[in-house]
């Protein structure tokens, strides 16, 4: 049975965040992100994508890769918060420091990094099709110019 690229399922996500059992996240002992949270932060990357310019129609479904890092930088963003709200910093009768919530600066760096690449990359492919709609197809020669790094 052939996968349609087009759905994003929550195992697509589980993959990409390496979240798919408890064996991944050894000091969780479970997934980091529920079922929940997954749906909801794929409902905001996909109004997100409809509220950023240019405006156009909406659309249930985004392009594959940007859905994935979308969600996953909002995945990134709720877990930042909750992090802030539960930490609690402590100190034992040895004098060892305990700040196992302490992830918050990390996970919002990696958040902000994969917003920006959603943003960037949908802000060019709203762009095209936009220039699209209006002039029709456009190319340019330069197009297949390969780049080297």
């Amino acid at each position: 049975m052939a996968v349609d690229p087009s759905i994003i399922t929550e195992n697509d996500i589980r993959l990409f965040m390496i979240d798919k059992t408890s064996d991944d996240n050894y000091l969780l002992n479970d997934v980091e992100f529920t079922p929940e949270e997954i749906a909801q932060a794929h409902i905001l990357i996909v109004a997100k994508y409809n509220s950023t310019l240019p405006l156009m129609s909406e659309v249930t479904e985004i392009p594959r890769y940007e859905a994935i890092i979308g969600t996953a930088a909002i995945l990134m963003r709720m877990k930042a918060i909750n992090f802030v709200r539960n930490r609690l910093d402590y100190q034992n009768r040895n004098g060892t420091a305990v700040q196992d919530k302490n992830k918050a600066p990390e996970y919002l760096a990696i958040a902000r990094d994969m917003m920006v690449e959603f943003e960037r990359r949908v802000k060019a492919l709203k762009t095209h099709q936009n220039i699209e709609a209006c002039y029709g197809h456009v190319s340019s020669p330069y197009r297949y110019v390969g780049y080297r790094w």
